[in-house]
């Protein structure tokens, strides 16, 4: 057993057939936060400051990661 529950305090693991990537709770949220677009846009910046790779959306995020992992 291993990954990102690993140690967690969880009474309960989850058993999943494969990976779960964070966008992928985001796709499916219904209830948007307060100014979506301002947290986004902020977190894009941020990650342009610290890395210098520059994204303009999450699907951008999602694919600049995939490329970076190699898949």
């Amino acid at each position: 057993m291993g990954g990102e529950l690993y140690g967690s305090n969880r009474q309960h693991l989850e058993q999943r057939d494969s990976h779960v990537n964070w966008w992928d709770s985001i796709k499916y949220e219904m209830v948007l936060p307060d100014n979506i677009e301002r947290k986004q846009n902020l977190i894009f910046s941020a990650l342009r400051q610290i890395t210098g790779i520059q994204v303009n959306s999450a699907a951008e995020v999602e694919q600049t990661w995939l490329e970076l992992v190699g898949c």
